[in-house]
């Protein structure tokens, strides 16, 4: 009974401390989480000034880039998120892409890809827009309606690069699953924060193909080790070849 009397009195006292404690946990993770919304704050405000500091540079970047031919149509054919996607009419018309800019407007939270067109036999907009805007958690993407020449209507239908423009059609939009069409939106805005990303943040070595992925640097690796492997076996077999020879 004693023994009982004792563990009860463990118990409570367990509880006490248990209860406690979890208050100043929630004290703490209070004052972490007030901390890292200020942080964020912060770091936003720091980000919207360094924007704004490289912006003369961008501009002076883009200037030299319209001087070399064919820059941007070269640059995204090389970019590997974006080769999958471009078939032989898209590099046909990715020849009159004149230019490519990123406009961030922070206070609209809001970041546009524009790409600049050439005259042209495909489509008479000079310039295709790509607006991602963030409400909270989400994210919006809307992109420019292209307005194709009468003509180049069944090319419009074949081309993969251009679908990235507008959304589905109605008719797709009425057969398309509410989940595919949820994931196809996806694939398209983080194509979008991987070109602002990665491309438009360095394009020099897209264009002269200088990049390479993590799979690829695997895959030379792999083949790397692969040859090693092959050389040592040459080696042996050459090796017990020879032991034969003097043995005979």
């Amino acid at each position: 009974k004693k023994m009982e009397k004792k563990k009860i009195k463990v118990d409570e006292e367990g509880l006490g401390s248990v209860d406690s404690l979890l208050q100043s946990l929630q004290n703490v993770q209070k004052n972490l989480l007030d901390l890292t919304e200020k942080q964020a704050e912060e770091i936003s405000a720091l980000e919207d000034q360094n924007n704004i500091e490289l912006i003369p540079f961008y501009e002076k970047r883009r200037t030299v880039i319209k001087k070399i031919p064919s820059f941007w149509s070269t640059a995204i054919q090389n970019y590997p998120s974006a080769r999958q996607s471009i078939d032989e009419e898209d590099k046909i018309i990715l020849n009159y892409l004149d230019d490519v800019d990123v406009v961030r407007e922070t206070e609209k939270n809001k970041i546009t890809i524009k790409f600049e067109f050439k005259e042209n036999p495909y489509f008479t907009n000079q310039t295709l827009s790509l607006e991602l805007t963030l409400a909270g958690e989400e994210k919006n993407l809307n992109g420019t309606k292209i307005n194709w020449k009468p003509e180049k209507i069944k090319q419009s239908q074949e081309t993969k690069f251009f679908g990235w423009f507008g959304g589905l059609d109605e008719e797709e939009d009425i057969e398309t699953e509410d989940m595919l069409k949820e994931m196809l939106e996806n694939f398209k805005i983080q194509r979008f924060e991987m070109f602002v990303d990665e491309l438009w943040a360095d394009p020099i070595k897209f264009y002269n193909n200088e990049y390479q992925s993590e799979d690829e640097e695997d895959g030379e690796g792999e083949e790397d080790e692969e040859e090693e492997g092959d050389e040592d076996e040459d080696e042996d077999e050459n090796e017990n070849g020879d032991e034969d020879e003097d043995k005979e």
